[in-house]
């Protein structure tokens, strides 16, 4: 029989899940029990209590698991190339597919019940909480590539919207500080970046010339100008200011960039809300320095990364961190697309800027 020390707490909670899973995989909600899901592991269910919590806990973190493979399944079945009928009637038999392959496990969503008077924990409300991509299907060219795109974000119920500069209601934008209370009477709060990754523009100067690629593109999907939230930084302008390379993400040499600032203070709880609107088929990968994330959403045991990737038209992610990372310092990180060539030279990057002091024109959370 393994002992204690066999597993970090992180792997010991992986392991609870991953036995839970099985279990209800084979049984369903009446095969999830604590000295079932221990002697599947090797440990005293003591043990299991210290890691991860009580049986709801684990029943929770097993069904955020199962939403999140349902999000990504449906979302593989889209295709742009598909009319919005078709890709509704695909949407649709995937669910049903999903569903009848794994019963059990569906099941145990459906058929769990929080004892009365308890609410659910703030990670599984971030793991139901949704970003979803709104985009036309009309002309999925024509009307993306001019700007016909968005995002509906799903916030806990309850929740109010602030300006973070003045602290005013806000109905919409790209930037919040989220408010609301939950089930025990507790005020939360944190604050929302809504960042869209675009590729594939035609971007012209002043003049109307058309602006070149960033670098010899030798694939179709390499083509066109990159921008978030119809903005760009580009690199070349920034070298003909100056030429010293390792300076080209410098603000004190080049000023901010155009791209969104990300602001907060340190130690605040920020949701980066991910999506992409347009245009090319291309999968981005999205960095964030010095901060990190939950790989599995909502899942607290899950193993902790700093780069989601997949990113595709139409797809929307939601990015939980605390500013300033696990070593709580302040300063600017930075945020960029996983490629260099064609991306982040062509103007996919920008600043998250975490203050360790008051500063006007931010509120504190």
């Amino acid at each position: 029989m393994a002992r204690r020390t066999d597993h970090s707490r992180e792997e010991l909670a992986e392991l609870v899940v991953a036995a839970a899973e099985k279990l209800a995989r084979r049984d369903g909600l009446r095969g999830v029990a604590m000295r079932r899901i221990a002697a599947e592991i090797g440990y005293a269910a003591g043990s299991i209590y210290n890691a991860v919590g009580d049986l709801d806990e684990v029943v929770l973190r097993v069904n955020a698991r199962t939403l999140e493979r349902l999000r990504a399944h449906l979302a593989g079945v889209v295709d742009p190339a598909r009319s919005p009928l078709e890709n509704a009637l695909a949407v649709a038999n995937g669910y049903l597919d999903f569903v009848t392959r794994q019963p059990r496990l569906w099941g145990l969503i459906l058929e769990h019940v929080l004892p009365e008077g308890s609410t659910f924990p703030d990670w599984f409300e971030t793991a139901l909480g949704a970003t979803t991509n709104l985009v036309d299907f009309g002309d999925r060219r024509g009307h993306r590539h001019h700007g016909l795109f968005g995002a509906l974000l799903i916030e806990p119920k309850g929740s109010t919207w602030l300006d973070p500069s003045t602290g005013k209601p806000v109905k919409s934008g790209a930037v919040a500080d989220v408010r609301w209370t939950d089930g025990n009477g507790v005020t939360k709060a944190f604050r929302e970046q809504a960042l869209n990754w675009q590729d594939g523009l035609n971007l012209r100067t002043s003049t109307g010339a058309a602006i070149p690629t960033a670098s010899v593109v030798d694939d179709p999907y390499e083509q066109g100008n990159r921008g978030i939230n119809y903005r760009t930084e580009r690199y070349a302008p920034r070298l003909l200011n100056d030429t010293e390379q390792a300076w080209l993400n410098s603000s004190l040499l080049h000023g901010d960039p155009a791209t969104p600032l990300l602001q907060a203070y340190v130690g605040d709880q920020v949701r980066v809300r991910l999506i992409q609107g347009s245009d090319r088929g291309r999968a981005h990968s999205v960095t964030f320095s010095g901060h990190s994330w939950n790989y599995q959403p909502g899942d607290p045991s899950s193993r902790l990364v700093s780069t989601e990737g997949k990113l595709l038209p139409a797809e929307g992610r939601t990015l939980p961190m605390k500013a300033g990372g696990s070593r709580g310092l302040g300063g600017d990180y930075l945020y960029r697309d996983g490629l260099l060539t064609n991306q982040v030279n062509a103007g996919l990057w920008g600043l998250f800027r975490v203050h360790d002091t008051q500063i006007p024109g931010l509120k504190p959370l």
